[in-house]
């Protein structure tokens, strides 16, 4: 629950409002979930720094490497700290992202309680991670060299679509599900995380908000009602699938 009168302190000297969280959440609590999703994309992009974060940016080398270093350890208090430093010289592009900063609060508590009430979340994939599910629960593979994720991501989103994934898993959200997932939260600061490195508690920037993500920690037990549903011309080897149904209802 957030405190309608105390600043929400993002930096050292850099802080946003409760009051007006609480007025955008009141706004997004009126519409469907797609306008929802829309408003937010049109806020990330009216928030989003209109020039690269490079030395220019930062106004040196050495604070330029400073804070690529702090990003790559995911050293946000740093990170955040030098960045709004640099922004702040751009009054105007300062306060649309301290904007859009209560937008993504705003998004983030919507998102939480979305995912408190939707029966269904959902995953689009490529025939390969099929195989990932014989087990029962859901299973990351390694995504590069010995680097492994330790969760599985969602999206509360049904329209979202991967155009490069051809089968869809739909899952309910009963009970263990629904206790083991996470929202994912969105900030308007940047966060740039490579997806083999991302662990279940990390941020994503706002800009990402159409996949309203949840997760869940890897080896959660799919729940029973799953549905598996396979794209007409998708390639998928028979095998690969034998023994799914013990888990998933399946659609070719």
């Amino acid at each position: 629950m957030i405190s309608r009168s105390n600043p929400i302190i993002l930096a050292p000297g850099h802080e946003i409002t409760s009051s007006g969280i609480c007025k955008k959440r009141a706004v997004l609590d009126t519409l469907p979930m797609k306008h929802v999703l829309g408003r937010i994309e049109i806020e990330a992009n009216r928030g989003a720094p209109n020039r690269p974060l490079d030395v220019d940016f930062f106004g040196s080398v050495s604070t330029y490497k400073q804070y690529k270093k702090a990003m790559s350890r995911k050293d946000w208090i740093t990170s955040d700290l030098l960045f709004f430093t640099a922004l702040a010289s751009d009054s105007g592009a300062y306060r649309r992202l301290l904007e859009t900063e209560e937008w993504s609060w705003a998004f983030n508590g919507w998102l939480r309680r979305t995912a408190s009430t939707m029966p269904l979340a959902y995953r689009w994939i490529d025939p390969g991670e099929l195989e990932s599910l014989k087990s029962g629960t859901f299973r990351n593979r390694v995504e590069k060299g010995p680097t492994q994720r330790n969760h599985k991501a969602f999206s509360l989103n049904p329209d979202l679509k991967f155009l490069a994934r051809t089968v869809m898993i739909t899952v309910p959200l009963a009970t263990g599900m629904r206790d083991s997932l996470r929202c994912v939260r969105y900030t308007a600061l940047p966060r740039d995380i490579l997806e083999e490195d991302e662990a279940i508690c990390d941020p994503k920037n706002i800009k990402h908000s159409s996949e309203a993500e949840i997760r869940v920690p890897d080896g959660t037990a799919i729940p029973h009602g799953t549905a598996i549903s396979v794209e007409d011309g998708t390639r998928i080897d028979k095998s690969v699938l034998a023994g799914l149904e013990k888990w998933c209802a399946i659609t070719i």
